[in-house]
């Protein structure tokens, strides 16, 4: 997966895997994560992998929604307006890696939030996920 040369990444840790945050800014990793621990204001972009269910919460408007190969895999590319004044937005990747659709699943995304270039951190995403590999398992 391929990020811009200035951003950061975490390392693996016992708190979380390498690479699952991503940022222009360099940031800590906390040494517990989980539990309702928040991710850092400092990170643009988070790729996780998880298992069971995925949903939607209805009331959110969807502006994008649409089937993009991730990693040799089936994927999708979601938009969703989670509020209107001021407008702010989630957009996601997400591909299922096991056939059972509550299997082991990546899911990546970034979202508007004060003092970032939402467009660019998109244009980072969409770069990264384009050139995503994922490993037979």
């Amino acid at each position: 997966m391929r990020i811009p040369d200035r951003w950061h990444t975490n390392p693996d840790s016992d708190a979380l895997p390498a690479c699952s945050w991503f940022s222009p800014i360099q940031f800590d990793v906390p040494t517990q994560f989980g539990g309702g621990t928040a991710v850092p204001g400092e990170v643009f972009i988070v790729v996780s992998v998880f298992e069971g269910g995925v949903g939607q919460i209805p009331e959110i408007p969807r502006t994008l929604s649409e089937e993009v190969p991730l990693g040799g895999r089936d994927g999708y590319r979601f938009e969703d307006r989670v509020n209107e004044e001021p407008p702010e937005y989630i957009y996601s990747y997400g591909a299922w890696l096991d056939a059972n659709h509550l299997g082991r699943k990546i899911a990546a995304y970034t979202q508007t939030a004060p003092g970032r270039d939402y467009e660019m951190n998109r244009a980072v995403i969409d770069r990264m996920m384009a050139s995503l590999e994922l490993a037979e398992q």
